[in-house]
């Protein structure tokens, strides 16, 4: 959908506006407030797209939340800057490596415990673990507070 900041509406991919119908609000059972804006197309009956373009039976509705996009405009700034390139590159890409490493040299192979609470306690141990013996081998091979790409904070 491409939108119109002047107009305040969306245009699907029929040509069609979506044009401002409401705001509503959900609260969220984590006690999150969201605040949505729902826009509506006019005339999506006689649309060629509209089996590729909805599901609804009438017309066309979106929802939009503005902080949401607000957020993640701003992340992709950070994300994209020279700093945040940096950080990716030094961060480790596959986090399944870790899971692999816990399976081969913690020799975990199962969880052990029933109960999502249990469940949870047994994985914080089990990387806790991790974390400590890769802390212990980086301390051992002098690797500590060394990056493979230096990281520069920009002001």
């Amino acid at each position: 959908m491409i939108y119109d900041e002047k107009e305040d509406v969306y245009y699907c991919l029929g040509g069609d506006k979506l044009t401002y119908f409401k705001d509503m609000t959900k609260v969220r059972s984590s006690g999150l407030v969201q605040e949505f804006r729902i826009y509506m197309a006019s005339k999506c009956g006689q649309c060629e797209l509209k089996s590729k373009c909805t599901t609804s039976k009438t017309l066309r509705s979106i929802q939009v939340n503005k902080n949401l996009d607000e957020l993640r405009k701003e992340s992709e700034r950070l994300i994209s800057s020279e700093e945040g390139i940096l950080l990716r590159i030094n961060r480790s890409i596959q986090a399944e490596g870790a899971f692999a490493s816990i399976k081969d040299q913690r020799g975990l192979t199962r969880l052990r415990h029933f109960g999502i609470q249990k469940v949870e306690a047994e994985l914080y141990w089990e990387v806790l673990g991790h974390n400590f013996m890769k802390l212990c081998r980086k301390d051992k091979q002098d690797r500590l507070k060394k990056h493979l790409h230096p990281v520069k904070k920009l002001n």
